[in-house]
């Protein structure tokens, strides 16, 4: 057997070689060594090559705008006086600038409470979606039951079916919330209505049914389904000799 100096001084040898031969051919011209279909392919390879970042540029350009032209327009009036609202000579860039438009929004929505309530029932809201929803992908991956089919289809529907269509069913279903005296357990006595309550939220992502929840069913699935088997079977195993 070769020792490794002498691998690596006959892949020296290997890689000089074919530096060698490319060379020898790209002076005495490819279309010796090439045939017809291969030199036409080359060139088209060529063409598209020089070609396509231009358009990757473009297209990646104009999803940018798209995506970002609500925000670029956000920043454009937020720092807008109210005379210049309406002005069709201001485009994107104020006349002049203004602190009194954040101020208003400030006080109107009073932002720090609205900031704390948002980051708890975003938190929990998705903490609980994210472990209701991977148990459910779970059992669509691993177990066999009557009527899996019929229940998967469902969860497709929900990807489907857009969430304004369920508002006013939801809204209704919280605001005459039966039983009454369960609602008010949920609301510490409060209200017999979930409505402006965290509640309207924390159900649906408990019971897997809030919003988004059949696209992450669905992506949970996929994920436990690519996962071979042997290494729960392992985990198992080495659990029961614990």
């Amino acid at each position: 057997m070769a020792t490794k100096k002498e691998e690596k001084e006959f892949e020296k040898e290997r890689k000089a070689a074919i530096k060698a031969r490319y060379k020898k051919m790209k002076e005495e011209g490819l279309e010796k060594y090439l045939t017809p279909e291969q030199i036409s392919y080359n060139r088209r390879r060529r063409a598209i090559g020089m070609v396509w970042p231009f358009f990757r540029f473009l297209i990646l350009f104009g999803l940018c705008f798209v995506i970002l032209y609500p925000l670029i327009f956000m920043l454009s009036t937020a720092f807008r006086p109210n005379e210049q609202m309406n002005d069709p000579s201001v485009v994107w860039i104020p006349k002049s600038f203004t602190l009194d438009n954040i101020k208003d929004v400030w006080g109107v929505m009073k932002f720090e409470d609205t900031v704390v309530n948002t980051v708890i029932l975003n938190l929990v809201a998705s903490v609980l979606q994210v472990i209701t929803c991977s148990i459910t992908g779970y059992g669509f991956a691993r177990f066999k039951f009557k009527g899996k089919g019929i229940l998967f289809g469902i969860v497709v529907l929900m990807i489907i079916v857009p969430p304004q269509i369920t508002t006013i069913p939801l809204y209704l279903q919280y605001a005459y919330f039966k039983p009454a005296w369960l609602a008010k357990v949920f609301t510490l006595g409060k209200s017999t209505s979930l409505i402006n309550s965290g509640w309207t939220m924390y159900l649906p992502a408990l019971f897997a049914n809030g919003l988004r929840a059949g696209l992450f069913i669905f992506i949970f699935r996929q994920f436990f389904r690519g996962l071979p088997k042997e290494l729960e079977d392992v985990h198992t195993s080495t659990a029961a000799a614990h």
